[in-house]
């Protein structure tokens, strides 16, 4: 059980997921800039952005193959 400051309960699944539609894209170990400038250039710009594309909408992207979209899904 995690509690904050003011005795407030939070559940740690919501805290992770908080923690991923806070985290930009250039935050992720591995990701190039220029990968970063494509997902950007098209709209997606957090984690949360991407975990919802499917590895097919992703592989269309300019420079982005299957095993890259498979890696940033699961991300």
């Amino acid at each position: 059980m995690v509690i904050d400051a003011f005795g407030n309960y939070l559940n740690p699944v919501e805290m992770r997921e908080q923690d991923i539609k806070n985290t930009e894209l250039s935050d992720i170990k591995g990701i190039s800039n220029g990968l970063v400038e494509t997902l950007n250039d098209n709209g997606y710009e957090s984690i949360e952005d991407v975990r919802a594309a499917s590895v097919e909408e992703l592989c269309q992207l300019d420079g982005i193959g299957e095993t890259t979209a498979e890696r940033l899904v699961d991300a």
